[in-house]
């Protein structure tokens, strides 16, 4: 069996936020989220025929599912002893949440990583809870946003590709297919929005291993409409 060291695994695909150059382009996205059937169908998949060392769920953000505790115990029922649980967010929901969310996360050492923006929202009060919870975190402002899409396809693919693997950007796996970062499981929402025609390729997980792991570790097609981080702006709400 063969190992991946990190994949990303997105419960929803829309966000309470709204970040413009979002590198999910969740504000191109509708609202829906997974089924806890489908996430069950899925992760079995996935086990069955890989090794995968950590897992982070992401979105859009996903603590806005609508039965975010029941997603949570349904992946760790199907999660591996050696497999890291983690949860990406933007932090707004944190203020809110139940303290069984909070008990839950705390049990099965899920660690969080917090997004900071410059909204209304007291990060410091929600650090203080997760520090006297003893809940595992780690916190990063986000003041810069990059506009990744070259629609013309001029980028060199491996540049992006290395670049991309420098700044912890990982594999996707949704839908039982893999894409080599959120950007190429964008495609379709984003030359659907903005009349474009990038191009876009996965792999599905009923591949051979050889295939899946030969795409993992090379640059895609999409990989040319990348501009990785050369067009840096101010973040702000789209």
């Amino acid at each position: 069996m063969k190992t991946i060291p990190k994949l990303e695994y997105d419960l929803v695909d829309h966000c309470n936020l709204g970040c413009n150059f979002c590198i999910h382009n969740a504000q191109l996205k509708p609202k829906g989220e997974l089924n806890l059937s489908v996430v069950e169908d899925e992760l079995k998949s996935l086990f069955n025929k890989f090794r995968v060392e950590k897992i982070c769920l992401k979105g859009g953000e996903p603590l806005i599912h609508s039965n975010i505790i029941e997603a949570i115990l349904t992946i760790n029922k199907n999660l591996p002893s050696y497999t890291e649980l983690s949860i990406a967010t933007n932090g707004i929901r944190l203020a809110t949440m139940s303290s069984l969310f909070f008990t839950i996360i705390k049990h099965l050492n899920i660690h969080l990583t917090i997004s900071e923006y410059g909204i209304d929202v007291d990060y410091d009060k929600i650090y203080t809870k997760l520090d006297g919870l003893g809940i595992s975190y780690c916190k990063e402002k986000k003041v810069i946003f990059y506009d990744f899409l070259d629609k013309d396809g001029k980028q060199n693919p491996h540049q992006s590709f290395n670049e991309c693997r420098e700044r912890q950007f990982y594999p996707l796996y949704r839908d039982k297919r893999f894409y080599l970062c959120c950007f190429v499981y964008d495609v379709p929402f984003m030359n659907n929005h903005l009349g474009i025609k990038v191009e876009s390729n996965s792999v599905s997980i009923d591949e051979d291993e050889e295939t899946i792991m030969k795409y993992l570790y090379n640059p895609c097609s999409t990989c040319r409409f990348c501009a990785a981080y050369q067009k840096p702006h101010d973040w702000e709400k789209s």
